[in-house]
């Protein structure tokens, strides 16, 4: 009964990695996406007798991470859209959190356009409506303002700054998805150099997702007949009783 429990979370722990790899899979057209990854643990081998010991058999999602690795850029021309080439992200907030609360959101992504929102006039914002701001100090100090069309038109321009944290800190937004990143504590200058009229594209892996995915099927078909084997012994054991 216990490595037919085994066998049902190790195919639980591969579902849960087809699940990642179908995210970068639809990521891979995303701009400024970057795809994640998955750690597997276990609970450590088991000591049988004197130097006999049989190799972990219980596989569980240990933690992810994400690859925050540069991803192509690619020039379209289009004046309000930015990539960063190096590190850094941009600022971003939701329009009703502008003056009110501190940002804590950063994005790769940027794709841009100006909108009008009232109380803040014609500002920059990006596909979610969320409003690009500038670091009016320079050093990652703030105070962080929208950019409007006139800061634009004065050759403003979106500024690129980097948590004060790991990246590991970084979590998706649960609110406007996997481009964007929630954050908290302080921010600096990133290092990167920021690309006018040009998207970053996503970094994911399409070949390397899929050979993946295409393995992990493989591994999944083999725990599920492993299950089956372990319930007929399980049958088995239940009719002698019965006999």
């Amino acid at each position: 009964m216990n490595n037919y429990n085994l066998g049902l979370q190790n195919m639980r722990s591969v579902l849960g990695e087809m699940s990642i790899f179908n995210g970068n899979l639809a990521g891979s057209l995303q701009t400024g996406y970057k795809q994640s990854r998955l750690s597997y643990g276990g609970s450590g081998s088991t000591q049988i007798n004197g130097s006999l010991q049989t190799p972990d058999t219980n596989l569980t999602m240990d933690h992810t991470s994400v690859d925050f690795g540069q991803g192509t850029i690619v020039n379209n021309g289009e004046k309000t859209d930015y990539a960063i080439n190096g590190s850094g992200f941009f600022l971003l907030q939701q329009a009703q959190d502008v003056g009110v609360n501190p940002p804590n959101l950063l994005s790769r992504d940027g794709s841009f356009h100006v909108a009008t929102i009232t109380g803040l006039g014609s500002v920059l914002v990006n596909n979610n409506g969320l409003v690009a701001l500038r670091d009016t100090a320079g050093n990652g100090s703030g105070p962080f303002v929208p950019l409007t069309q006139a800061d634009l038109d004065s050759g403003l321009r979106p500024s690129i700054l980097n948590p004060q944290d790991s990246l590991d800190s970084l979590q998706f937004s649960k609110m406007h998805g996997s481009r964007i990143f929630e954050f908290s504590g302080g921010l600096t200058n990133g290092d990167g150099v920021l690309v006018e009229g040009a998207l970053e594209a996503s970094n994911s892996d399409v070949a390397g997702t899929m050979a993946a995915m295409s393995m992990h099927t493989k591994q999944f078909k083999a725990m599920a007949a492993q299950i089956k084997v372990e319930q007929s012994s399980i049958d088995t054991v239940l009719s002698l009783f019965k006999t």
